[in-house]
Parts: C-alpha cells; structure tokens; sequence
C-alpha cells in the first residue's frame, strides 16, 4: 500500500510543484499571492465543512462491520455525505454570503465576488469527493482512491490552463478550474463508491453519534490552520500580495516533502483506526511515529540544502528570490 500510495502522493501531492513552471509564467507574482490568499480562505471553510466527518467516517467504518457487515457501513457512509449535502451546502452557501465583508477585510474590495462564488462552491464540490475516495481508502484499494484525486487534480489544472491560454482569462480561471474539476471527480467518484450508499433511509439518526466523534477533533484542526497559514497571513498583512505571491511559491517547493511523508501518511490512516481494536496497538503506534519523524527530518535537511537550485529550476526569473521561504 505504502509503495501504490506513494507513486500516486507523489503526483497528486507533488502536481503543485509539477505545475510550477506553468503556473509562474501564466500568473503574475501577485496574481499568485491572490490565488494563495483565496485558497487559505477555502482551507478554512473546509476545515468547516469537514467538522471531524472524515475521521468519524475512518473510526466507525470498521466498528460498524462488526456490528452489521456492508450494510452499517453503508448507512455510515451515506449518512456523512447526507450531512455534506445539506448542511454542508447550508454553510457553504452562508460563507458566500459573507464574501463582501471577507472583500473588505482581505481585499480591499480588489476581488469580484463571483470569484468567491465559485471557490467557495469548488471547496463543497471537493469535499463530497473526497469523501468517495475515503471510502476507498478504508477499504485497502488504494488504485481507486488514486484514481479520483488524480482525475480531480489533472481535470482541475487541465481547465485552468485551457482557459488562460485560449480564452485570455486572468487569475479566476484557476478557481473555475478547481471548481468544475472537483465537481466531476465528485460525481465520478460516488459513482464508483456507489455499493456504499444506501438512499432507503435519511440516517439521520446517525449524525450525533458521528458529531459526538468528530466534532471534539475541529480545535486542533484549526490550530494547525493556524500553524499552517499564519506565516502568510503575516506577510500579506504587512507587505502585501506581491510578496505573499513568491513566498508561496517557495511554500509549493516544499510540498516535495509530502512526496516522502504522504505515502506513509495514506497507507497509515486506515490500519491506524483498524489497528485501534487490537490489543497489541501501543508497540505498532510507537514504531510508526518513529519512522515517520525519521523519514520527516530528513527529507526537510535534503529539501533545504537544495531549495535555491531547485527553484531557479522549475520557476520565472521573477520568483527566484522564494528559496529564501
């Protein structure tokens, strides 16, 4: 599974970083601090719309098949998207009522507003798909859980670049992109899940015991928003887009490191919740938190001492300066 995921994680994490030679000569440096600034918004409504599903979803997939095989499953399953697809939907659409105000604060008014429409709407379209290849990741397939983010990430910059080359279009093309790509992964990949969704019943029932499970996990997951974004945030906040726009290139560089730690990430998630019904879980924890600090360390050394060549590499003279990030 490690070796599957990690050819897979190194093209759908690494596609970023593959796409950087493209994307700083389409996008000005603070065409790309806008993009990374609209996409830190779209982080944190994820993080809201998520609202712990995703490990609820892990932690009882395999509970709930002792309790009653495929069908419990399924009702879990179609219970979580039931909650995505309407009270998801429900946030998804406040957020984009609230977008003059994030104009305001964020932008000056510099932005249309269609443009948080679709992000926004992208981000709801990206966790419905999500959840399909979760599915598959419980279930040890990881072919097909590659299979819908890859579609997701070559369909989403296949559109981008399509609409900046041939129609002209500025820096939106790249939330049009991910907006329209992430809706057809999403509808591909409930195609492909569709044995785990039962419509017979709303499940309604379901929702407090998966908030229950869930909900508890959304503190921490802000603060590693915050630990995450907060660098940018600051650098927006007192030098504007333009710097925001090379630093976050050399922020990209670094998703080099997801190359390395993701595949250990992506085949640990799903024996982790399976190996929280043993007994003998404590020896098999310890040994992977070793292994994947290890590993972690090391390809950030690697990934430091080469970070100056590699970006004079892969980017426009413009963005030269990043490796400093």
């Amino acid at each position: 599974d490690s070796f599957i995921y990690g050819a897979g994680t190194a093209f759908s994490k690494g596609f970023g970083f593959i796409l950087l030679p493209i994307y700083t000569r389409l996008f000005t440096p603070i065409e790309y601090g806008l993009i990374e600034i609209v996409t830190m918004t779209n982080v944190f409504l994820s993080l809201v719309l998520n609202m712990g599903l995703d490990a609820s979803q892990s932690f009882y997939f395999f509970r709930l098949k002792k309790e009653g095989g495929k069908q419990k499953q399924a009702q879990l399953v179609t219970a979580i998207l039931q909650w995505r697809l309407s009270i998801g939907l429900l946030i998804t659409v406040l957020a984009v009522g609230i977008s003059p105000l994030l104009n305001t604060l964020l932008f000056d008014t510099e932005l249309k507003l269609s443009v948080f429409a679709v992000s926004f709407a992208g981000t709801f379209f990206y966790q419905i798909a999500i959840q399909s290849a979760q599915v598959f990741q419980l279930l040890f397939r990881p072919w097909q859980f590659l299979g819908i983010t890859f579609f997701q990430s070559i369909s989403s910059a296949a559109i981008t670049i399509g609409l900046m080359i041939w129609i002209g279009m500025g820096f939106q093309s790249y939330f049009i992109g991910f907006s329209i790509g992430a809706l057809f992964s999403a509808l591909v990949g409930w195609w492909m899940a569709r044995d785990y969704v039962d419509w017979s019943a709303s499940n309604i029932k379901l929702w407090p015991r998966i908030m229950k499970f869930g909900l508890p996990l959304v503190p921490a997951n802000l603060l590693f928003y915050v630990l995450d974004t907060s660098d940018r945030w600051f650098l927006g906040f007192y030098h504007g887009g333009l710097a925001i726009g090379v630093y976050a290139v050399g922020v990209k560089i670094t998703l080099a490191i997801g190359l390395v730690v993701e595949p250990f990430r992506k085949a640990w998630n799903p024996l982790a919740m399976k190996s929280l019904q043993q007994n003998d879980s404590h020896a098999f924890f310890s040994f992977m938190a070793r292994l994947y600090m290890g590993v972690g360390v090391a390809a950030v050394v690697i990934l430091t001492a080469f970070s100056s060549p590699l970006i004079k590499w892969v980017t426009f003279p413009t963005y030269h300066n990043a490796y400093k990030a």
